[in-house]
């Protein structure tokens, strides 16, 4: 149930998934195949992401905002 969601609108939530401690899971914008290490956020070949910038929000499982980052 965690998800990603930018400022303007598009959402990934993260499919069944284990993360053990210590590790680390990188989301990639495009399509491709999950691994436990890779997630891709396959998009049907529109742009998540706007080259004048963006914000993105990681929510846990309850709706809480766990974290964000911003580039511009």
């Amino acid at each position: 149930g965690w998800r990603l969601h930018d400022e303007h609108g598009w959402s990934y939530t993260f499919p069944p998934h284990i993360l053990l401690a210590g590790a680390i899971v990188q989301v990639h914008t495009g399509c491709g195949t999950n691994t436990p290490g890779d997630l891709f956020w396959c998009n049907d070949g529109t742009a998540v992401w706007n080259n004048e910038g963006d914000t993105v929000f990681l929510f846990d499982a309850a709706g809480i905002l766990v974290n964000q980052y911003s580039y511009r």
